[in-house]
């Protein structure tokens, strides 16, 4: 055995039938995994000229090769699709545990075909696949989807993608959502509304991690990957401040975008940078198997804000309510 599963998971929402469908080892052997195994199932199956918003488009939702090991950073998943937004072919990455849900649940990735007649949710378990009624979930945010799921499924072993309203809407940028990361570009989130498929839902109780064929050796070199990330000093700016503190590194190089990018700085820029940032600071979040946690969890600690609390904002949300306005509070 290795840390491939062999296999994926292929969901039919317009037939309700779920079927385990082995991968090709001249696959395995050719695209390696990840968006390899993505690209080459899409190539295959996905027919040209396809609306992106038809029951005819397919949705994956991919996890790299080593996705549920202790190797850290290697857990992300990337859905999949072709973008409402370009019509072209779309990847859009996400962090979190769902990338190692899908791997511990025993699949190399899942495909989503088809349309449900109705709002749905999949349900995977050990006891299999089931299509779930999602009408009373229809048109809550995807914090209160997952708060509704959690409190019906078992929370400790239990992953879910979900969307929100703007996914149901068709809004032609909507996002996939696990905790609270994102798999953002391209409108991944509006190919899963128009299939009528509010979350996946990964139950991972029974599951277990992949297999590696020479364990010893490959703990051996995580802890040295992990070793080396101690002393990096971009893991320990990531891990102490999270990615705002590109905010000033941008400006200091004239690529920080103000006003749709007319200019490439902004004077004040320090009043929303990173060591701003860090004085609200109150925790930590990091994905699957990883040092970095580079996921700050910022709270207002005075003002009329006082109280309010939240994991980010990144650098992209610093410069597009930043720069692109060029606010400086």
């Amino acid at each position: 055995m290795s840390v491939y599963r062999n296999k994926l998971l292929r969901i039919n929402l317009s037939k309700g039938e779920a079927t385990e469908v082995p991968i090709e080892s001249g696959v395995i052997k050719d695209f390696v995994g990840g968006r390899g195994f993505g690209i080459e199932y899409l190539y295959r199956n996905l027919a040209p000229g396809t609306d992106p918003l038809s029951q005819d488009n397919i949705l994956l939702l991919v996890p790299g090769i080593l996705g549920g090991t202790n190797a850290p950073g290697f857990s992300r998943w990337i859905a999949m699709t072709k973008s409402p937004l370009t019509g072209a072919y779309i990847r859009s990455v996400g962090g979190g545990k769902f990338g190692a849900a899908i791997k511990n649940g025993g699949y190399d990735f899942i495909a989503i075909h088809g349309k449900a007649d109705k709002p749905t949710y999949v349900y995977l378990s050990k006891d299999g696949v089931q299509f779930m009624d999602a009408s009373e979930l229809w048109g809550l945010d995807t914090f209160d989807t997952q708060d509704r799921l959690w409190a019906k499924h078992d929370k400790s072993h239990t992953h879910i993608a979900c969307i929100g309203p703007a996914g149901e809407n068709l809004v032609k940028f909507a996002a996939i959502i696990h905790e609270k990361r994102a798999a953002a570009r391209g409108g991944v989130g509006t190919v899963m509304g128009s299939k009528n498929l509010k979350a996946v839902v990964i139950n991972t109780a029974g599951g277990g991690t992949p297999t590696l064929s020479d364990r010893d050796t490959f703990l051996k070199l995580v802890k040295e990957h992990n070793e080396v990330l101690k002393t990096h000093d971009r893991r320990k700016k990531m891990t102490a401040y999270g990615t705002t503190f590109m905010t000033v590194r941008m400006h200091e190089m004239g690529i920080f975008p103000v006003k749709n990018f007319q200019e490439g700085g902004l004077p004040g820029v320090e009043k929303i940078g990173a060591e701003e940032f860090a004085k609200l600071k109150v925790g930590d979040y990091g994905c699957y198997a990883c040092t970095t946690r580079c996921g700050n969890i910022f709270e207002v600690k005075e003002g009329k804000y006082a109280g309010i609390a939240s994991e980010g904002p990144e650098y992209e949300t610093v410069f597009s309510f930043g720069g692109e306005i060029a606010n400086t509070d």
